[in-house]
Formats: structure tokens, sequence, C-alpha cells
């Protein structure tokens, strides 16, 4: 504003009226003189068609050609007064709307956009950072959530894998019964633990592969899972284990029966007696390995049950403090613009053109194309699209701009 006065000073307004108030008849004159003009060349035109060029019609047009300019410096002269005063107050003007203009990068109004721009841009740099945060705890969640259920997997199946071994030894001891180790089995089948010893139980290592977690963060979730599945996987031990000796021991005495008629039997009715044996001993077998499948089902189905809720809180919680953040951090319009680095890089830029649009144009629309469309094309197809051209002739930068909210 201050500067406003200095610029009137130079514009005499009495010489405006002056000099306006003949406009029009100086523009009355100048267009007398052209429409002279005008009809003088038509009519030597109209001769030049009739009769043909000759060296008589040619001086009739120099000599024409010469007051043409003589006319045009006149109408230039009594002109120029008006045109001075009406471009000296267009620029005048022009120059005042310069200063408050968006479009010109010295204008108020663009030195505060930039400063707009750039909380705008602080803004989203820290929203990005909150972000990425966000999301590596929600990695970090997750594969500690997958790591559990894989240790409980692991853990479980070796467990089980324990556990059938050990039927299936009170189950072999029982298909090697004889009449002279009756006595001998019913001890050593009494003699086998229904208790998981917890050192061996300590000695289970899974094996794990994070990606995100720390080992020592790893280690004491192993110890931690193998503590909590002790006291339920021992409990089952002892619940199976006590079971099947005694299933087992109940069939001692057919067991004994059958192996005294098979003493006392025929060629013919032995093989019979140890047929129907062996078929028994098989249905036994195959009812410890259905028996394990159905347990190791059900622990996947359990642990894969605990894992999918304690993903999806997690999925919640995380998605609850991104759409946080975006609320608090406002909105901004956002770009992206290629840094060009050298001129290898307009050659990039190009050829990506050329193969996403270029290459289907028609001739006279490719060549009418600039660089500047290029380069344009190439920031939208990566902001939209997240296509980027792959060259270290290139670098991208995000562009954040405030918003001028009503």
């Amino acid at each position: 504003m201050s500067d406003t006065p200095t610029q009137l000073a130079t514009i005499n307004i009495d010489e405006i009226a002056t000099t306006m108030k003949d406009a029009g008849a100086v523009l009355a004159k100048n267009e007398n003189l052209v429409a002279m003009a005008e009809k003088g060349a038509q009519q030597l035109l109209d001769t030049v068609e009739a009769e043909g060029m000759s060296d008589e019609i040619d001086q009739a047009l120099n000599d024409w050609q010469i007051k043409a300019k003589k006319a045009l410096n006149i109408i230039n002269e009594r002109r120029a007064p008006i045109t001075q005063i009406m471009s000296k107050m267009a620029k005048f003007f022009t120059g005042l709307e310069a200063k408050i203009d968006p479009a010109k990068p010295e204008s108020c109004y663009a030195r505060i956009q930039s400063k707009r721009d750039g909380w705008a841009t602080a803004k989203a740099k820290a929203q990005r950072e909150k972000e990425e945060a966000i999301l590596r705890e929600k990695n970090i969640a997750n594969e500690r959530i997958t790591l559990v259920a894989e240790i409980g997997t692991q853990i479980k199946a070796i467990y089980n894998d324990k556990l059938f071994a050990f039927k299936k030894y009170v189950t072999d001891l029982y298909n090697k019964l004889s009449l002279e180790n009756v006595d001998h089995t019913k001890e050593l089948i009494n003699k086998v633990s229904v208790n998981y010893p917890l050192d061996k139980w300590n000695e289970i290592v899974p094996a794990l592969f994070p990606r995100f977690l720390a080992k020592a963060e790893v280690d004491q979730l192993v110890l931690e899972e193998r503590s909590r599945l002790y006291d339920e996987c021992s409990a089952n031990f002892r619940e199976n284990m006590e079971a099947h000796k005694q299933e087992i021991l109940d069939l001692f005495p057919s067991r004994v029966n059958e192996l005294k008629s098979i003493a006392k039997a025929g060629s013919e009715e032995k093989k019979r007696l140890e047929a129907e044996a062996a078929e028994r001993k098989k249905e036994l077998d195959e009812k410890a390995v259905r028996d394990a499948e159905a347990q190791r089902l059900a622990d996947q189905q359990k642990i894969e049950a605990q894992k999918q809720m304690a993903a999806a809180g997690n999925l919640f919680d995380s998605t609850a403090q991104l759409q946080e953040i975006k609320e608090n951090t406002g909105k901004v319009k956002e770009a992206i613009k290629i840094n060009v680095l050298n001129a290898n890089g307009y050659a990039a830029i190009f050829m990506f053109y050329f193969e996403k649009e270029g290459c289907g144009l028609s001739v006279d629309a490719f060549g009418k194309k600039t660089m500047a469309q290029m380069v344009a094309f190439a920031e939208k197809k990566a902001f939209k699209e997240d296509i980027r051209i792959n060259s270290n002739h290139l670098s991208y930068e995000d562009v954040f701009k405030a918003k001028v909210s009503k």
C-alpha cells in the first residue's frame, strides 16, 4: 500500500481526460484513411486481375505502397498518445492485480500459499512418520501373534508325537503278550509313566524365523508359551496315558483266553484265531493313528481361532489409530513432482510417454506434444497409478498444497 501514491503520481489524470477526449475523432480519421487506402489497393488488384502485370501497373503498385507507408506513419502518430496512455493504464492495473495474484510467484498471495504449503508438507511428513510407526507396530504385533501360534503349533505337534509314541509303546507291549509273560507285561505297562517330565518338556525348542522381533523377545515368547502349555499338556498326557493303560489292561483277560484257545486249537482253528487277533491288532493301531490325527486337528483349529481373534484385535486398533491421524492432520492436496537431474532424464521421460501413450497417437497429435506435457503425464502416472520411471537420471518428490477452505 505504501507505493500506491507513487504510482498514481506517474499518471496525469487531466492528460488522460484530454487525450481520451480526442480518441473518437482520431479513430474516425484513421478509419477513413485506411478505407481510402484499401479502396485504392482493391482498384489496383482488380486491374492486375483483368489485365495482368506490366511495368506501368507495377509502378502504380509501387506508388501505392509508398503512400500506404506514409499513411501508416500518420495513423501511428495519431493513435500513439492514446494507446500509450491505455498501455500505461493497463500496466498500472495489472501491476496492482499482480500483488495478490496466486499465479505470480512474488505476490503476497503466493508467498502466503508457500508458507501454507510448507506447513502442509511438514504435517504430511509427520503424518507419514506416525503412519509408518503404527504400521511397524502392527507388523510387529502381527508377527508376535503369528509366532505365538507357530510356537503353540510346534509344541503341540511335538507333544502329540510323544503321546502317540508312549501309547504305541503300551500297545506294542500288549501285542507281544504271551502265556509266558502275562505278569511281566502287566508290570511293564503299570510302570509306564503318566507324568510328562518337565526337564524333557523344557528341551522343546521350536524352529522359528522372525522378521521383525529380536531374538531375545522370541526366546521370551517361547519360554512363556511353553510354560503356559505345560500345565495343559501334562494334564492331558496323564489323562490319556491312564485311560490308555487301563484300556489295554482291560483287554488282558480276553487276550489270555484267546492265547489259551490258540494253544489248544488245531491248525485250521489256530489260523482262524490268529487271523482274528491280527485284525484286532490292526484296528487297535489304526484307532491310535486316528486319535492322534483328531487331536492334531483339534489343536490346530484352537490355535488358529486364537490367532485370528488376536489379529482382528490388532487390525482394529491400528485402523483406528490411522484414522485418527488422518482426521487430525487436515486436508491437503497431494501431488508428485519429477526432478530431471540431467539430459538423459528427458530421454527417459520421452520413452516412457511414447510407450504409455504416444505410440497410439497420430503423427500430428504426437508432434504437438511438448516435453512439459510429457513430464506432466509421467507425474500424473506416478500420483494416480504409482507407475514410475526406473531411472537414475530422475527423482520423484512428494508435493503438498494447502487448500483454501471457505
